[in-house]
């Protein structure tokens, strides 16, 4: 029987639980100036948001427990921004060989909403997301080689 994620592309939403830890990285990223790629290279709490057990056992049992962040993006939607359209991001992999793109189980995205998100448009509610990049570790390895 195949998985949600083989037949529909998507899993969740989950719930993370560590509202605390979503409203400092909210607050960072509110002060933040141009520091919204890779905001877990500069913000301890983004890397422990990232790291909590709930997202970790989410992915690792998609994907499995050999894997890398390897970049996060944030960005913020206000009221009338539309919504994001489903898309891919393996264009972002900056390697050297063709995409395969019926083989696509090396790289993924999540995308963590730090404040709630509308799906009609935001209705006046400005929301926080984190978009978080993984690479499978064997992939990342033969990259550095």
């Amino acid at each position: 029987m195949q998985s949600k994620l083989q037949t529909e592309g998507y899993v969740g939403p989950f719930e993370l639980n560590q509202d605390e830890m979503v409203n400092r990285v909210i607050r960072q990223l509110d002060v933040s100036k141009d520091q919204f790629k890779n905001f877990h290279l500069n913000s301890a709490t983004c890397l422990r948001l990232l790291s909590a057990p709930e997202l970790k056992s989410q992915v690792e049992q998609s994907f499995g427990k050999e894997l890398l962040l390897w970049r996060t993006n944030s960005f913020k939607k206000t009221d009338g921004s539309g919504e994001v359209k489903w898309h891919h991001d393996r264009h972002f992999e900056h390697g050297d060989a063709p995409i395969d793109f019926s083989n696509l189980g090396n790289h993924f995205s999540i995308l963590v909403a730090l404040t709630d998100i509308d799906g009609r448009g935001n209705s006046g509610v400005r929301s926080c997301i984190l978009h978080i990049f993984f690479f499978k570790l064997w992939l990342f390895y033969s990259y550095l080689v």
